[in-house]
C-alpha cells in the first residue's frame, strides 16, 4: 500500500505574514518599474485635475503588469519556503522586525 503523507498546519504570526506580503509587493513594484515611472512622469507634467484623465493609460499600464503577478501564489510560494527554511527566514525577518521596532519606538526626552 501507498504510505499517506500526513500534512501539519502551520500558521504564520501575523508579523511574518506581513514581512511575507510586503516582500511579494515589492517584487511585483520591482518587475513593474518602468510603468511607474512613466506614470509619475506623466502626473509631473499635468496639474492634479488633469492628471486623472490624462495619466489614465499610464495607470492602466501599471494595474495591467501588476495582474501579471499573481500575488496569492507568490506569498504561498514564500510561506512554504519560510515554513521549509525557518531558520534561515527567521534571522532575516527577525532583523528586519528589529529595525522597525526600533524606529517606532523612540521615545522624546
Amino acid at each position: 500500500m501507498a504510505e499517506k503523507t500526513e500534512k501539519k498546519m502551520v500558521f504564520l504570526s501575523k508579523e511574518v505574514e506581513k514581512m511575507l506580503w510586503d516582500m511579494v509587493k515589492e517584487e511585483a513594484r520591482a518587475q513593474c518599474k518602468t510603468e511607474f515611472v512613466q506614470y509619475v512622469d506623466c502626473c509631473k507634467d499635468h496639474n492634479v485635475l488633469t492628471q486623472i484623465v490624462a495619466c489614465r493609460p499610464q495607470f492602466n499600464e501599471i494595474n495591467d503588469c501588476l495582474k501579471k503577478y499573481p500575488s496569492q501564489d507568490v506569498f504561498n510560494e514564500k510561506a512554504g519556503a519560510y515554513i521549509r527554511n525557518i531558520n534561515d527566514f527567521k534571522t532575516t525577518i527577525d532583523a528586519s522586525l528589529a529595525l522597525k521596532n526600533s524606529r517606532t519606538r523612540i521615545k522624546p526626552l
